[in-house]
């Protein structure tokens, strides 16, 4: 998963490592540049163990974290698809909202309707 990220999320890392060490410096006029895509922020993504995951409303929740906080994947990668494929024979072929629904219950993929 890490591997994943780092490749698809290069640039995101950048500028977060980026921010840190201007929060820690705090020098004045620097610029992170363009912001993460709308899709990923909205996730409000939290890192857990070196990886991005899901920061949503679960939080203070009494549940495993992993189930509060899944690993975000990209919605065009091949890991995704393969995810995707799989939780779509486990739930007998089903509609879209009940793949959706097993596939989030293990990882979020951004525009997670985009790889049904």
């Amino acid at each position: 998963m890490k591997l994943l990220q780092k490749e698809a999320f290069k640039d995101i890392r950048t500028k977060l490592n980026n921010r840190e060490a201007f929060l820690q410096n705090r020098r004045c006029g620097f610029s992170l540049g363009k912001a993460p895509p709308r899709s990923l922020r909205e996730l409000r993504p939290i890192i857990v163990c070196d990886v991005y995951c899901f920061g949503g409303r679960l939080q203070h929740a009494s549940l495993p974290v992993k189930e509060r906080h899944p690993d975000i994947l990209p919605s065009r990668h091949h890991v995704a698809n393969l995810i995707v494929q799989y939780c779509h024979g486990i739930v007998g072929h089903s509609d879209v909202q009940a793949v959706l629904s097993v596939v989030r219950e293990q990882v979020w993929i951004i525009k997670g309707k985009f790889p049904l």
